[in-house]
């Protein structure tokens, strides 16, 4: 029992230190995690706050900075926080010890973590400086509460453990090895030919039979995986991985193929409507009917959350992929049906098509350009096929290298603003002029909005724009006050996607105030559509914009879909007719019956009202009878350049 006894004794010092290294580590990192958790935790609220009053410091809006100290206070661990002005003036809404007041880095003292944060504005002007104060009491309670938990678990968990691996080493091996022992030594002494009856064979039996329910285990598991990396777990058809796998052998062999390139239109609009429980079943029962009609050797693959791709080989003729085409749209003109709900969904596709190898000699090359051939479809009205050829992927190019040359624009301000006069009919004088942006392109000269305008919306880069045509208005407002004692206003575009942005607000009306001119030179022209797409935001903005000062209008009226309920509600001023509109009311008197609905629409509402897009003296005319005498168009002048703006109109 010797040997027995040793194991046992050294086994439970062995433990008994792991499991002290194991609490001490354990406390450590519990420690260390909530310091660190603690410390990000207060530097967010610190940087929340500064971002909250930086304004407010811009401006020097103490009242707003006091006002704001109950909201920093709410937060929990909050304890003091103090406010440094950039003119030395200290705001806290609580006593604070002199001798933390140059505190410059995060400084823990009895369980208070001082928290400095230097603010700036956007020109790197230094604007303040905040101390926020947080308790880290609350966090010890709680480290002490887990690490007492975790020792008590550690420690029963340990006890019943090591008290089975004690049964077990003795019964099983202590024991086993003493009688083993003993009969090798009976062996040599009485009958050294005497077989030993292996005491063990039972454990070894059960570990051999664990092998072997493993194997069977780890055989189960592989073929999982084998499924998992080969085939979409949703609609059970091959993943993208494997389509890449199965087009580079293609490609490799040289097997001439046709791939489908398939987006499910307006998928994203079921998503975030009906959920994505419904979205998911439309998915499996999109793909259950195109696979019931394609061929064992077509590859059917879900390659993104509504995007498939379907590889065709042995097809020598565009005429017969056509076929295969209609065959699909035809499977999906019954509307999806899903149960219980018994709701119907009607989905309609976008196809793009690439033929290997005329169309490209890599997977990159095939898969972008059939990307580029189903956008193509997208463009002509979704719901249809479209074949790739080089044409698509020179206006991608073009479109890229356009992309490319409107950033550097932005960068080097490329700009200039043209001014078209807006006149009262009436007199013949100038009211104002409409502010129109023209790009000087390096290469391609003087290019209009209708080159440029549409990319940016769509890159997101139409708020720089409107950032730049804004900054040089108000320039130019301010000389021409100084030189000519202008006093018209100049209306705006601006694109609605601004009234997300937080700072959108104070951006304006610092410009404005930094120049020195009022507001009231200023009309801000948004579409009617625009004004729809958010219109809580939207609302809330213009209403904030117009108490400022700022002229509102709503241009290219007539066109969208706005309301007259919500147009009523909006803080307007003026409203401006479309050029479709203007171009045939001499011969359309269709466009005479809408024009004239707008304006007494619009004189009941109490706006102003201006036709834009007026040519000749007949348009005239009519407007003037319809009691639109607010004109602007090539009948009175066409955009001027800035310098010709002044010559014809200011001087």
């Amino acid at each position: 029992m010797g040997l027995a006894k040793t194991f046992q004794k050294n086994f439970l010092k062995n433990a008994i230190l792991s499991i002290t290294i194991s609490i001490i580590a354990i406390a450590i990192f519990l420690f260390n995690s909530a310091i660190n958790d603690f410390r990000e935790k207060v530097e967010n609220m610190t940087k929340i706050y500064g971002d909250y009053i930086k304004d407010a410091l811009v401006f020097k809006d103490i009242q707003y900075i006091q006002d704001s100290f109950p909201l920093i206070l709410g937060f929990k661990d909050v304890k003091n926080v103090v406010v440094y002005t950039h003119d030395g003036q200290i705001l806290y809404p609580r006593s604070f010890p002199l001798h933390h007041q140059s505190i410059n880095s995060p400084t823990f003292d009895d369980f208070d973590l001082y928290f400095p944060l230097s603010i700036y504005d956007d020109n790197n002007n230094y604007l303040g400086k905040i101390i926020l104060v947080a308790s880290f009491q609350r966090q010890l309670h709680n480290i002490i509460i887990e690490l007492i938990t975790i020792i008590f678990i550690i420690v029963t968990i340990s006890v019943i453990a090591l008290y089975n691996i004690r049964k077990f080493t003795k019964s099983n091996i202590i024991i086993p090895l003493e009688r083993l022992n003993k009969k090798v030594l009976h062996y040599y002494e009485e009958r050294f030919d005497k077989k030993i009856k292996k005491r063990i064979d039972n454990e070894i039996g059960s570990l051999t039979n664990n092998f072997h329910e493993l194997f069977k285990m780890l055989t189960q598991y592989e073929v999982k995986l084998i499924k998992r990396a080969n085939f979409d777990l949703l609609t059970g058809l091959y993943n993208r991985s494997f389509l890449e796998t199965k087009l580079r052998d293609l490609i490799t062999k040289n097997i001439p193929f046709y791939l489908l390139f398939i987006d499910i239109d307006n998928f994203k609009t079921i998503n975030d409507t009906k959920g994505h429980n419904v979205g998911d079943e439309i998915l499996k029962n999109f793909a259950n009917r195109i696979r019931n009609i394609l061929r064992k050797d077509d590859i059917f693959a879900r390659v993104g959350g509504d995007e498939f791709v379907i590889i065709i080989q042995n097809i020598d003729s565009p005429k017969i992929i056509t076929k295969i085409v209609d065959k699909i749209f035809h499977k999906l003109q019954p509307p999806i049906v899903l149960s219980p709900s018994k709701n119907m969904y009607h989905i309609s596709i976008s196809i793009g098509i690439v033929e290997f190898p005329k169309d490209g000699k890599s997977v990159e090359d095939i898969l972008k350009n059939a990307d580029i051939a189903m956008y193509r479809s997208k463009e002509r009205g979704k719901n249809r096929f479209s074949f790739f050829n080089k044409q698509l992927a020179d206006k991608v190019e073009s479109k890229f290298i356009l992309e490319h040359e409107l950033k550097i624009a932005i960068q080097k301000d490329q700009f200039l603003i043209y001014y078209q006069p807006q006149i009262d009919a009436r007199s013949n004088k100038l009211i104002g002029a409409e502010a129109l942006i023209r790009w000087k392109h390096p290469q391609k000269g003087i290019l209009t909005p209708y080159h440029f305008i549409p990319l940016a919306e769509e890159r997101n880069l139409i708020q720089q724009i409107d950032q730049i045509v804004f900054s040089h208005v108000v320039q130019d407002i301010k000389e021409w006050k100084e030189r000519y004692g202008f006093s018209q206003k100049i209306a705006i575009n601006i694109s609605a996607n601004h009234f997300a942005q937080s700072n959108f607000y104070y951006k304006f009306t610092n410009l404005i105030q930094k120049n020195g001119i009022d507001t009231s030179s200023i009309e801000l022209e948004i579409t009617e559509t625009s004004i729809m797409q958010n219109l809580e935001t939207t609302l809330r903005m213009l209403k904030k914009l117009h108490d400022h000062g700022f002229s509102i209008s709503i241009d290219d009226f007539g066109t969208g879909y706005s309301s007259l309920f919500y147009i009523k509600k909006f803080p307007v001023d003026k409203i401006k007719i479309d050029k479709t509109f203007i171009d045939d009311i001499v011969k359309n008197k269709d466009d005479r019956i809408i024009v004239h609905a707008i304006v007494e629409i619009a004189k009941g509402l109490g706006y102003k009202i201006i036709a834009e897009g007026v040519e000749d003296q007949e348009q005239l005319d009519i407007l003037l009878d319809l009691d639109c005498h607010l004109i602007q168009g090539y009948y009175f002048d066409k955009p001027l350049c800035k310098d010709d703006f002044e010559k014809k109109w200011l001087i």
